[in-house]
């Protein structure tokens, strides 16, 4: 299990320029027929609640096909309810291929897993490759989304993975997304903060984290 105890402190910083898609545009690019398959398969929720959870997934699936674009294999980002309807995409072979040629990698996008979850991921690439992969997560968001809110968020595991090992808010983890520096443990108490150092290496780089473990 990952503790924050175990983490020295970092800071955290994205610098981008901003340049948004709105969900309408989002949801858009992926075919008529594949969002009316997505919502009968979630006429169980209500119709925002559709909205959001196709939202995220294509979301998610637009920032794979980026990383995909740029050389870079991605581990599932969010959540099991948003993997769920990823699964039913794939599912649809031709309309889920029609979605990934519509995004920037024009790639087939595979689905891939841990069987130990987001946590198992993050133990097995390492921290400090871990820190720099939630950053691009981070940053690329806000990029082209904006920032997250709290109807998003829930359904991304490298935002619950931030605010449950490392007590940051919301708030702060889209200070980060915008290029602001963040100190790990600032929403915590004294007590339950990791100890602190004095900078990690990765410290002034934007899109960098310092994920150290205590070498004490």
């Amino acid at each position: 299990m990952i503790e924050a105890a175990k983490y020295a402190a970092f800071s955290i910083s994205a610098t981008r320029g901003v340049s948004m898609l709105a969900c309408k545009a989002v949801r858009d690019l992926a075919p008529t027929s594949l969002l009316s398959h997505l919502h009968k398969k979630l006429s169980h929720l209500t119709r925002a609640e559709q909205d959001v959870r196709i939202d995220e997934c294509v979301k998610f699936l637009f920032l794979a096909s980026v990383r995909l674009k740029e050389g870079e294999i991605s581990y599932i980002a969010v959540n099991q309810d948003i993997d769920e309807v990823w699964h039913e995409c794939i599912l649809q072979t031709r309309m889920y291929e029609s979605l990934c040629m519509a995004l920037p990698g024009k790639r087939f996008i595979h689905h891939s897993s841990s069987a130990e979850g987001y946590r198992g991921h993050v133990r097995d690439i390492g921290a400090s490759k871990a820190a720099d992969e939630h950053v691009w997560w981070l940053e690329n968001y806000y990029l082209h989304f904006g920032e997250h809110t709290e109807e998003s968020a829930k359904y991304w595991n490298v935002v619950t993975f931030l605010m449950e090992t490392l007590q940051l808010s919301l708030e702060e983890i889209n200070r980060i997304a915008r290029g602001e520096a963040v100190q790990a443990g600032s929403g915590s108490t004294d007590q339950d903060r990791p100890e602190r150092s004095g900078g990690g290496r990765h410290a002034g780089r934007a899109g960098a984290v310092d994920f150290r473990p205590d070498q004490g």
